[in-house]
């Protein structure tokens, strides 16, 4: 009787020695848990500027790193549990086993959360790419065009006009043919508005824009001025040729 006794006890304080492990690993795990949903929350909101959103994706990818151990961590307590389940008693071992069996839920949910979060992030910042893309080609397209028609100067001879006007019809046509990137620019700010809450882009935009129909008109009226003088210079040309004929 005193050895079943001593049995009993011992194996009574083998259970609570796993049961207080067990009770100490799962409090740990989802104290850790609730703290990385709660930054995981922090940097869900994908409102911002570019630099915003980026800050944002680069804590989501310390956020990523973090967890590797993690999933060792639950396979540690599993097997704790695995390892000691001849000596637990059967309701006990099953309810042990649900715990962990939540705790692995948690993990896989929180890991998924993650990813749609970053793949948010991923969407926007290139959403926020192509915009800025499209706005250094536009302003150096603009650029271009404004210190070609600062450079325009007064010619002599025909061939130099003739050659000016060639320029400035170029130039000209190269802005239209961009004209629809200026709208494709307009849906791009849009749609970083409405993802992102980025207001600024609007009024940017609208400035660039600005820019573009001033500089359309600046070189049309550069066009139309060298057309005139090649139109003059040719008609001096006919006269003075009439006029040594007779």
């Amino acid at each position: 009787v005193k050895q079943k006794s001593n049995n009993l006890l011992k194996n009574s304080e083998m259970i609570m020695d796993v049961l207080n492990n067990f009770t100490e690993m799962h409090k740990a795990q989802l104290t850790h848990q609730k703290m990385l949903w709660d930054k995981l929350t922090i940097y869900s909101d994908m409102q911002g500027s570019k630099s915003e959103l980026s800050s944002k994706h680069e804590k989501i990818n310390e956020i990523e790193k973090s967890i590797v151990p993690d999933e060792l961590k639950l396979n540690n307590i599993k097997t704790c549990i695995e390892a000691n389940a001849s000596i637990l008693p059967a309701p006990i071992a099953e309810s042990l086993q649900k715990d962990i069996t939540k705790m692995y839920a948690e993990y896989e949910k929180f890991k998924n959360a993650l990813q749609k979060i970053k793949k948010d992030l991923n969407d926007r910042l290139e959403l926020w790419k192509e915009y800025q893309e499209s706005c250094d080609k536009l302003q150096q397209l603009l650029e271009e065009t404004e210190a070609n028609l600062k450079n325009f100067t007064l010619k002599s001879s025909l061939e130099d006009k003739q050659d000016a006007l060639k320029n400035y019809q170029t130039v000209l046509m190269t802005l239209k043919a961009n004209e629809s990137e200026f709208d494709l620019l307009s849906d791009k700010a849009s749609d970083l508005i409405q993802s992102c809450g980025e207001s600024k882009t609007s009024v940017f935009v609208q400035q660039i824009k600005s820019r573009f129909l001033s500089d359309e008109n600046a070189a049309k009226e550069v066009v139309k001025k060298c057309e005139q003088m090649v139109n003059d210079h040719k008609l001096y040309q006919d006269r003075y040729k009439n006029c040594n004929q007779e």
